[in-house]
């Protein structure tokens, strides 16, 4: 059997991951996306280590609850807003363009 790390991008695991999906909105926010489940696997759960098989990536997936989803959006716009230029924010500032 081949050595094979399994990621987002496989169907098998956005299969999984769209169903997952399904129940998270039914039982937190609505407003969580695809993208969003996608970006905390990609830059959170699986940063520093890729399940090795579908089994693993599955059951990973199925454990990621809306709660898990939700404080990984507000630490990564704290962080991107700690990054980003005070430009970017005149509109909602009020400043001139």
């Amino acid at each position: 059997m081949k050595n094979e790390c399994y990621d987002i991008h496989q169907t098998p695991v956005q299969m999984i991951m769209a169903v997952h999906l399904q129940e998270i909105r039914r039982e937190g926010p609505a407003g969580i996306s695809y993208a969003d489940l996608e970006d905390y696997l990609a830059d959170y759960l699986w940063k520093r280590r890729k399940p090795r098989t579908l089994n693993e990536a599955a059951g990973d997936i199925l454990k990621v609850t809306s709660d898990d989803i939700v404080r990984f959006l507000a630490r990564k716009a704290v962080t991107d807003g700690a990054s980003g230029n005070l430009a970017d924010f005149t509109d909602i500032l009020g400043g001139t363009k």
